[in-house]
């Protein structure tokens, strides 16, 4: 089969400009690749893309790139992100947003709250989790910045840290 690829889940082949495998039908991530954010300084170094201090002070915005709604969430430990929980822990769920098209898992990444930085865990989903176009291999935790792209299956979603909103 002239540009093919193989599918990461049921490891068929298919043609590379197909939106889902034909056998499992799981989504095509190449075709709804993250952008690689790449920029660099004066001297040609690339840098990190934006601020990774995440405490207290911070809420978060999660804009989803397609539609480009904003959702503001202010979290304590855990944030779960995924097409519905049911158990007890705070979530967003992503089936408003597309989620299931874009084969986002019922439970596919978790954000950990640290004292100063915010972590990206994928929960050992299907369709994988990207930051930046760089994949995150399951259960292995990984630093959120402010700007990052986060790609679940292929949902896009911008991460912006923002000021936490005082009580009235």
């Amino acid at each position: 089969m002239s540009s093919s690829i193989v599918c990461p889940v049921c490891h068929s082949m298919f043609h590379v400009e197909a939106r889902y495998c034909p056998v499992c039908s799981s989504p095509n991530n190449r075709l709804n690749a993250t952008e690689m954010l790449k920029i660099t300084n004066t001297q040609g170094f690339i840098v990190n893309v934006g601020e990774s201090t995440f405490d207290y002070k911070h809420m978060l915005r999660l804009q989803f790139v397609a539609s480009g709604k904003k959702v503001d969430i202010n979290f304590e430990k855990y944030l779960m992100l995924g097409r519905e929980s049911l158990d007890h822990e705070p979530h967003i769920n992503l089936e408003n947003h597309g989620g299931q098209d874009a084969g986002v898992s019922r439970r596919h990444a978790r954000l950990i709250r640290h004292p100063f930085s915010l972590i990206c865990q994928d929960l050992n989903s299907t369709n994988g989790t990207y930051i930046n176009g760089e994949f995150l291999e399951p259960n292995r935790p990984a630093l959120l910045r402010d700007g990052d792209e986060l790609r679940l299956g292929s949902l896009k979603i911008r991460v912006s840290f923002i000021p936490a909103q005082k009580d009235a």
